[in-house]
């Protein structure tokens, strides 16, 4: 829906607007912020449940993007949400 330029230019002007060092995130920086320190597979830990995130396995008809705060569970230790399911992620790297 959208492509990495786009999104890496809505940062960059973000960033200006808000007199902020906003970007995306480094592959790293996103997997610690999905994973935490320990590693998990999942930012709610490691079992895996379709009803934590919208996913394909959580609907019955057609997958639509949610709001982020719609799977209170797909939450990760840093109280990020959104990162196991709804939307693929863009990172700087």
């Amino acid at each position: 829906m959208i492509n990495w330029e786009d999104c890496d230019a809505y940062t960059t002007w973000y960033a200006q607007r808000e007199e902020l060092p906003w970007r995306l995130p480094e592959d790293k920086e996103w997997e610690k912020s999905a994973r935490g320190v320990d590693g998990r597979w999942f930012p709610w830990g490691d079992g895996f449940d379709p009803s934590y995130a919208c996913m394909t396995q959580s609907h019955k008809d057609q997958m639509l993007p949610v709001a982020v705060d719609s799977y209170p569970i797909d939450e990760s230790v840093y109280g990020v949400r959104g990162l196991g399911g709804n939307m693929m992620d863009w990172t700087r790297s």
